[in-house]
C-alpha cells in the first residue's frame, strides 16, 4: 500500500514597528506621517518647522507615536499665523501619541476651533510634554473623542467665543500635571470650556485666565471632577455654571479655589461637590508676574493632595510614591522640591519649571 504524505508547511511574516526620521528620512513631518503604518514612530529632531508640509498635519486614520528627539523647547512647530498644528479627523478609531512639541501661532484657515490641536470624533489621542502656546481659535479643541492631556503647558491662546485654553466638547478627557494659563476668551471659558461631558482634572494649575464668564472652568451642561489641582486668579471668577441649559455639576477634593465654595458661580443650575482636603489660601507662586507658577516654601499647597481618591466608585487618583515627593502629593502641576532644578522655556513671559522626579514621564 502507498501512502501519501503531505508536508505543510507554515510560514509566518513578522511585522516590526518602523521609527521614520525627521529630517533625515523625510524633510518634512507630514511626509513621515504619510510613509507610517500603524505602529510606527515618527521621531522628529530639534529645529523649527514651518511651511506646509508641517502644519495642519494630518495622520489619515493610523495608529502612530509621534515625538520629537529633544523635547518641545528644542523642537517648535510654528504656524506662522496660517493653519493649524495637528488636525486629527474623524479616523475609525486611530490611537494616537504626540509627544514634546512646542506648538505655536496656529491660526486655522478652515474656519473650525483648534489653532494648535484639533481632535474630531473616533480617536484616542494622547498629548504628553507639549507647550502649546499662542494659538488662535482655542489652543486645543476635541469632539467626540477621548484625549488624555499630560504635563503640558497651555498658555498664552485665544478664541473667537468658547474656550481660550481648551474646549471639550462631548469629549471624556483626562488632564494631569498641565498648567493652563493666561489664555483668553472674548465669551465663555478663558481657561477650559467643558460641554456635555466629565473630564477628570488631577494636578493641574489653572491661573491667570480670563472671560466675561468663566475666566477658569465654564461649564455647559458638564460635569467635571477636579482634584490636587490651583485655580487661583482667573477672571471674573473661577468657575461658572450656564443658565440656559440642562443643570451642571462639579466635584472638588483636595485643591485650593480661590473663594473656596462660594466663590464658584452656579447660577442656580447645578450642583457643588465640596469635598474634603479644599483649601482657599493663597498658593504662594514662586513668580506670578514671570510666568513661574512653582510654589514657594511655605505654601499651604506643598503636601496637600492625595496619592488616592475614590468618588462615587471611580478612582480618580491613583499615585505611586516615585510620582510625588515627602509624605505627600502637592496642589497643582508643579511638586515642590528644594533640590530642583530650573529650565526657562521660550514662552513670553511664561516659564515652565522641571522638578526632580515628578512628573514621571514614563
Amino acid at each position: 500500500m502507498k501512502r501519501l504524505i503531505i508536508s505543510l508547511f507554515v510560514y509566518t511574516t513578522v511585522v516590526c514597528a518602523t521609527t521614520i526620521n525627521v529630517p533625515a528620512d523625510y524633510t518634512t513631518i507630514q511626509a513621515g506621517i504619510d510613509a507610517s503604518s500603524n505602529g510606527d514612530t515618527v521621531l522628529v529632531q530639534s529645529g523649527t518647522y514651518t511651511g506646509s508640509g508641517n502644519k495642519d498635519l494630518e495622520i489619515g486614520g493610523k495608529s502612530i507615536t509621534i515625538i520629537s528627539a529633544s523635547g518641545a523647547t528644542s523642537t517648535i512647530i510654528d504656524c506662522e499665523n496660517n493653519g493649524r498644528g495637528f488636525l486629527f479627523p474623524q479616523e475609525q478609531g486611530a490611537t494616537l501619541i504626540l509627544d514634546g512639541f512646542t506648538i505655536q501661532n496656529g491660526t486655522p484657515n478652515d474656519g473650525n476651533d483648534g489653532g494648535g490641536i484639533l481632535c474630531i470624533s473616533g480617536n484616542s489621542l494622547t498629548i504628553k510634554n507639549c507647550i502649546i502656546k499662542n494659538n488662535q481659535n482655542s489652543g486645543l479643541y476635541f469632539s467626540y473623542c477621548s484625549p488624555i492631556v499630560i504635563n503640558c503647558i497651555i498658555s498664552g491662546n485665544t478664541s473667537e467665543w468658547w474656550g481660550g485654553g481648551l474646549n471639550l466638547d462631548q469629549s471624556a478627557a483626562e488632564i494631569k500635571n498641565c498648567l493652563i494659563s493666561g489664555n483668553t476668551s472674548p465669551g465663555k471659558g478663558g481657561g477650559i470650556v467643558v460641554q456635555h461631558n466629565s473630564p477628570n482634572i488631577v494636578n493641574c494649575t489653572i491661573t491667570e485666565n480670563s472671560a466675561p464668564e468663566g475666566g477658569g472652568i465654564y461649564c455647559y451642561q458638564a460635569f467635571p471632577t477636579v482634584t490636587n489641582s490651583i485655580l487661583w486668579n482667573d477672571a471674573p471668577e473661577e468657575v461658572y455654571f450656564d443658565d440656559s441649559f440642562n443643570s451642571n455639576s462639579i466635584m472638588i477634593a483636595y485643591s485650593d479655589i480661590q473663594g473656596g465654595s462660594a466663590g464658584i458661580v452656579t447660577n442656580n443650575n447645578g450642583t457643588v461637590y465640596w469635598e474634603t482636603g479644599n483649601i482657599n489660601t493663597d498658593p504662594l507662586f514662586t513668580d506670578e508676574g514671570g510666568g513661574d507658577y512653582t510654589l514657594q516654601s511655605g505654601s499651604s499647597c506643598i503636601d496637600a493632595g492625595t496619592a488616592l481618591f475614590v468618588w462615587q466608585g471611580d478612582t480618580l487618583v491613583n499615585l505611586s510614591p516615585g510620582e510625588y515627593v515627602d509624605s505627600d502629593p502637592d496642589m497643582g502641576a508643579f511638586e515642590y522640591d528644594v533640590v530642583s532644578t530650573t529650565e526657562d522655556f521660550p514662552l513670553t513671559p511664561y516659564k515652565f519649571v522641571l522638578h526632580q522626579n515628578y512628573p514621571n514621564p514614563v
